[in-house]
């Protein structure tokens, strides 16, 4: 007797692989986690991002796997990424977009994450 439909036998196990394969997940933990090492909690413009990232260091790999480029990153479509992905939790860490700079232009920011079921250490 076989099952046609093996992954519906444990949903929780088909939930894990998918999240397991997830190429965006990953994505964005990577770049949450470098973010935070490079930057901290501050607030940065997109081009301060791209300007960071030079081409041979961490920061530009995870960018160049967001935004696949050949030469310079599209600052748009890496904006449309961020928006795409505020919010994600990353372990930790989590996306958000922040308060705009005074030219108007947005600013993203990862900050620490605390799971909320965690009591705060006071």
């Amino acid at each position: 007797d076989s099952n046609p439909t093996p992954w519906l036998a444990d949903p929780i196990k088909a939930t894990e692989k998918a999240y397991e394969q997830d190429t965006e997940t990953h994505a964005c933990a990577a770049l949450a986690s470098v973010w935070y090492r490079t930057f901290g909690a501050d607030p940065i413009k997109v081009k301060t991002l791209i300007e960071k990232a030079n081409p041979s260091t961490e920061l530009r790999d995870v960018l160049d796997e967001i935004v696949p480029t050949q030469g310079a990153i599209n600052p748009r479509s890496l904006g449309k990424w961020l928006q795409r992905n505020a919010g994600r939790i990353s372990g930790d860490l989590r996306l958000e977009r922040g308060k705009n700079a005074r030219d108007n232009v947005a600013q993203w920011v990862v900050k620490r994450h605390l799971d909320p079921t965690t009591p705060n250490p006071a």
